[in-house]
């Protein structure tokens, strides 16, 4: 025994303890070897299908596996080891092709390499049908590829539109559908976020067409359908109501008491005196309530420069937003740092200040507010505050734009990941100035009922959404430089 011990301690303090070394990392994804019925199997009888790879696999998700036709009950998956066992549990169709899509998720054990794009087909006829159709989904108004959406053939005859054969985008905003059997579709697409086949509100959406013609590309438009006009009303302070709403909503009319708007084009903001139990307010032919048991105090009243360099070289003012009503101003305190020139702001309504601007005197010049230069309706004063006039002319962009447009409803939009930079109407030749160094895109659309916006389609009416065309070259505007562009309009 003491022998033992003696051994066992000399030999841990003489071994050598060396980390294992690896080979190159597995970038190679599990490859089919074998499937039972085999694939492509045509006069199919069975109700259970192995499909077996050449390594240890798992599936990464269940839902993204998906029957096409699709079946009254989804297929039944298990994994064991190396292999997949599917079992259909449903009557399958006479004579038509069915594909089991698998996507990407089969991946390796140790790796998570991905098995892209399997299927599985099979007919339970003698042939297997041949028509296919493929083609790109994107976002209409931003122009974006967009994966991951639901494209689905409806037959004409089943009135409630149902998928029959369906696949879904790959990361290019691509798709491929094939093994279609002869007869009349319409094409759909839906940004199914809830994976349950079918489109809900609030998701991205296409108006379904007719398929005119099998093997071939088609391109596919989503939108977002408008809702009611308002999405959400808050008691947010004392005496105040917000609404958030889309930019095209009706005028909003408050019944049942007077008061102040502050109007934005995603939110407005309604300030009253009277003390009440609820507020009643209409939209178009809607009527609505909201309780008013919010006693917070109105925040602290605070000052928003509003307009951009091309706003006020164009108006030769500058607009100044407050977040509360303003009771009134003291021009005294307010003054530009550079110039010795009075300040002149005009209080035009409530939560609206205009100050004059001369840009031909102002390239580079501050605007001082001084403390308690403005006076809210509940008493509270501003607090010192400076604004930053950058009206040098070289510091930013121009664009020279040709297009054939003879329309005169027809909006151009320069845009970026986050905003709409400029929008204005588009005529056949025109120059958009004061643009700030940056990347852009360029966008037009035909505004048919005047609304000032973009309007998408109507999925219960089946309405097209607005004319819209995207320039497909990225803009890199840079400083003191022009930039010339011929774009074609919207039709």
């Amino acid at each position: 025994m003491e022998k033992y011990i003696c051994f066992f301690v000399l030999f841990c303090g003489c071994a050598n303890i060396v980390p294992p070394t690896g080979g190159e990392k597995d970038t190679y994804p599990p490859v089919l070897v074998e499937a039972s019925p085999s694939n492509f199997t045509s006069n199919f009888k069975e109700n259970k299908i192995e499909l077996l790879f050449d390594e240890y696999i798992k599936i990464r998700d269940f839902d993204n596996i998906k029957l096409s036709p699709k079946c009254d009950r989804p297929p039944k998956i298990l994994k064991k080891g190396k292999k997949i066992e599917i079992y259909i549990d449903c009557t399958l169709a006479p004579k038509t092709t069915y594909t089991l899509n698998f996507g990407n998720s089969i991946v390796d054990v140790n790796e998570g390499n991905p098995v892209k794009d399997l299927k599985y087909v099979f007919s339970t006829g003698e042939r297997l049908d041949s028509l296919w159709l493929k083609g790109h989904v994107s976002e209409l108004y931003f122009d974006k590829k967009k994966s991951n959406i639901l494209v689905y053939l409806a037959l004409i005859s089943d009135s409630l539109r149902s998928p029959y054969y369906y696949t879904f985008t790959n990361d290019k905003g691509e798709f491929m559908l094939e093994n279609i059997k002869a007869d009349n579709y319409n094409i759909h697409a839906v940004g199914d976020e809830n994976n349950n086949l079918k489109y809900d509100l609030g998701e991205l959406v296409s108006i379904p067409k007719q398929i005119e013609k099998f093997n071939s590309s088609t391109q596919i438009g989503l939108f977002y359908e408008k809702n009611e006009g308002i999405k959400d009303v808050a008691n947010k302070y004392q005496n105040t109501i917000h609404f958030y709403h889309e930019p095209w909503v009706d005028s909003i009319q408050i019944l049942n008491t007077v008061g102040v708007w502050n109007n934005n084009e995603n939110e407005s903001l309604f300030w009253f005196t009277d003390s009440l139990e609820y507020i009643h307010y209409s939209w178009g032919s809607k009527h609505d309530s909201i309780l008013i048991q919010n006693k917070e105090s109105l925040p602290s009243l605070k000052l928003i420069m509003q307009s951009k360099p091309h706003n006020i070289a164009n108006n030769n003012e500058m607009i100044i937003k407050s977040n509360i009503p303003i009771k009134n101003i003291n021009d005294n305190l307010f003054s530009w740092s550079l110039s010795s020139k009075p300040v002149l702001p005009n209080l035009v309504n409530p939560f609206t200040i205009k100050v004059p601007c001369n840009i031909n005197s102002l390239k580079t010049e501050t605007l001082i507010i001084k403390s308690h230069a403005v006076e809210s309706f509940v008493g509270s004063k501003s607090d010192s505050t400076i604004f930053v006039l950058n009206l040098d002319k070289e510091k930013f962009g121009t664009l020279n734009i040709k297009s054939n447009n003879k329309n005169e409803n027809v909006y151009l939009e320069l845009f970026d990941e986050d905003n709409i930079i400029r929008k204005l109407k588009l005529k056949s030749n025109q120059t958009v100035q004061w643009i700030p160094p940056g990347n852009y895109r360029l966008r037009s659309y035909i505004d048919q009922n005047n609304n000032n916006f973009w309007d998408p389609g109507k999925l219960t009416d089946l309405l097209e959404s607005e004319s819209i065309k995207i320039y497909p070259e990225l803009l890199k505007i840079r400083a003191n430089w022009e930039l010339d562009l011929t774009i074609e309009a919207p039709e």
